[in-house]
C-alpha cells in the first residue's frame, strides 16, 4: 500500500473518528465528565495503535493533513450556509 493510499485512509478514519464522536456527544447518556473522560482514553488509545503502525513523524504529517481538510470542509459548510 503506498503513502499516498495510506494518508487517505488515517484522514478519512480520522475524519470518521470526529463526525462518530460529535454525534455521540449530542446522543450521550452519560454525564459530561464521563463521557469526555470515556474519550479521552479511547483516543489516546486509538493513537496509540495509529502512532505504532506509521510511526511519529508521519502521524504528525497525516494530522496536518487531516487539519487542513477539516477546515476546509468548515469552510464549505459555511459556503453551504452562506455563513461569514
Amino acid at each position: 500500500m503506498s503513502m499516498n493510499n495510506l494518508s487517505k485512509i488515517v484522514i478519512a478514519s480520522a475524519a470518521g473518528i470526529a463526525v462518530g464522536g460529535a454525534l455521540g456527544l449530542l446522543f450521550a447518556s452519560e454525564t459530561g465528565i464521563k463521557t469526555r473522560k470515556d474519550i479521552s482514553k479511547k483516543s489516546k488509545k486509538i493513537l496509540g495503535k495509529i502512532n505504532d503502525h506509521v510511526g511519529r513523524e508521519r502521524l504528525m504529517e497525516l494530522k496536518e493533513e487531516f487539519e487542513d481538510q477539516l477546515e476546509k470542509i468548515n469552510d464549505r459548510i459555511k459556503k453551504f450556509a452562506n455563513i461569514s
